[in-house]
């Protein structure tokens, strides 16, 4: 289950509108909470991605939102110096696009030259999100963020379905509603799901009418 966006205009503007467009995404899958303790990360991730592409190539950068994972791909690999392992620790800052990164840094966008990656894997420590891995695919750098670390229960459900538990692990209850939005399916096929969970014992339902939450029993 993806969200495609395809953003144009000057490049402050699509980082504002990207990085609006992820947390308000994010904030129903993870929860509001986390996402305004990961929102400083998120934009330094968002930066970053705008700084350090590789723009002779013309392949634009990708973010791949899902209720299970935000990938965003950017074209151009490290550069030879800089290894995978040292951008879990501070290494000398690599502006492969000067002119671009001084700009950002005088708008004080960059805050953490040489630093940044790690200032995000502490962020996703600190508020309690699984950490973000880095790998270098089909020409490009990958940075890729699983949301739920828990792992998904072992039961015969769909995909739909073994996200709402895992969900329902972090948050206390889900509205029919906010299920649908959150998996972007209709009423009827959430309706689906839900009575399905339940009939099975995997939920419980807890209200009536439009007051209606779904919990883990």
């Amino acid at each position: 289950i993806d969200v495609s966006h395809s953003i144009k205009g000057p490049v402050l503007r699509k980082i504002e509108i990207l990085e609006d467009t992820i947390s308000t995404y994010l904030s129903k899958v993870i929860g509001q909470e986390e996402i305004n303790c990961f929102r400083a990360a998120l934009r330094e991730i968002i930066v970053n991605a705008v700084s350090h592409r590789d723009y002779r190539f013309p392949a634009p950068t990708m973010v791949r939102l899902s209720p299970e994972s935000l990938e965003i791909w950017n074209p151009g690999k490290l550069p030879g110096e800089l290894t995978l392992q040292d951008l879990e620790k501070l290494h000398a800052p690599y502006h492969r696009n000067p002119l671009l990164a001084r700009i950002l840094r005088r708008m004080e966008m960059v805050k953490y030259p040489g630093a940044g990656t790690n200032f995000v894997l502490k962020a996703a420590d600190e508020c309690g999100l699984p950490r973000p891995t880095f790998s270098e695919v089909q020409g490009g750098f990958l940075l890729t963020l699983e949301l739920f670390a828990g792992g998904l229960p072992e039961v015969e459900v769909n995909e739909r379905q073994r996200l709402l538990l895992e969900y329902l692990r972090l948050h206390r209850e889900i509205t029919r509603k906010e299920y649908q939005e959150m998996v972007r399916v209709s009423e009827r096929t959430a309706r689906h799901d839900l009575e399905e969970l339940v009939s099975r014992g995997l939920l419980r339902k807890s209200g009536k009418g439009k007051n209606t939450r779904y919990v883990l029993p």
